[in-house]
């Protein structure tokens, strides 16, 4: 087996040689995930707010992961167990969902990066002890699921897809709470909810935002184009589904690569923070 240098452990693997390895690192994830989101709701617990929101990331990212390995699981399943007709639309129905899950887990990666956070604890103690937690499972992956490939994966059942979409509302419901970490523990029940309206406004605001972006984009194009509002809808739908296709086919490289970007910020933040 080739050495593997530093880079190669901190890139998350996405290929590998059997089913069963595959299945190994998709229990691995969402163990991973689970572990990850408990402890980031116990940190908020304790006020640690910084580390508590990079470990969030950290479990964002690995639930990232595991949405594209349960998709490649699926389609590898209904190329082996389905015959006929159905195996084309089922395996495009996988992509649809699986792809609309990881969109939304990326966009919720990039809201919780960009949602400014107060600095309760020591800032280099609390990013450096959660850039270790996060990158540990990664540095030692392909050990892990040789290990429990060998050792756990007869022993326990391939988890249900509920629970794991349960970590999608379990991160965003955390999100929303760590908008509201400035509110003192003595905070009255209704001044909470008025803090959690906060919240959701803010929230409602950056879907607004985008909104308001994207229809800019089309007005632009269509100034510029000097298109009908028709016209310039499906240019609009046309540079969607090409931009779509272009993250469908880099996919496997964001996923390799998403835990070193994860990384960088979190260097990035030690030293501009």
């Amino acid at each position: 087996m080739k050495k593997q240098t530093f880079f190669d452990r901190i890139s998350f693997p996405t290929e590998y040689r059997t089913l069963d390895e595959l299945k190994s690192s998709i229990v691995l994830l969402f163990i991973t995930c689970l572990v990850f989101f408990i402890l980031s709701s116990l940190m908020i617990v304790l006020n640690l707010f910084l580390f508590s929101k990079v470990i969030l990331l950290g479990t964002i990212a690995y639930e990232f992961i595991l949405f594209y390995l349960l998709n490649q699981h699926t389609r590898k399943f209904i190329e082996k167990k389905i015959k006929g007709k159905p195996k084309k639309p089922l395996g495009m129905t996988s992509s649809i969902i699986f792809g609309i899950l990881m969109t939304l887990t990326f966009i919720t990666l990039l809201y919780t990066m960009l949602t400014p956070t107060p600095l309760t604890e020591n800032k280099f103690i609390s990013l450096s002890a959660a850039l270790a937690i996060i990158v540990l499972p990664t540095f030692f992956w392909h050990e892990l699921v040789m290990w429990f490939k060998k050792k756990g994966l007869k022993k326990i059942k391939l988890l249900g897809l509920m629970l794991m979409l349960s970590l999608v509302f379990s991160n965003g419901a955390l999100a929303v709470n760590e908008t509201m970490n400035e509110s003192s523990q003595d905070q009255g029940f209704f001044e909470q909810i008025g803090e959690g309206m906060n919240a959701i406004n803010k929230g409602m605001t950056f879907i607004s935002q985008v909104s308001d972006f994207i229809n800019n984009i089309q007005t632009n194009f269509q100034n510029y184009l000097g298109l009908t509002p028709q016209q310039t809808q499906i240019v609009m739908v046309i540079l969607i589904l090409i931009t779509a296709f272009l993250f469908i086919k880099f996919l496997g490289v964001i996923v390799k690569w998403l835990i070193v970007i994860l990384i960088a910020w979190i260097i990035i933040q030690m030293i501009f923070l």
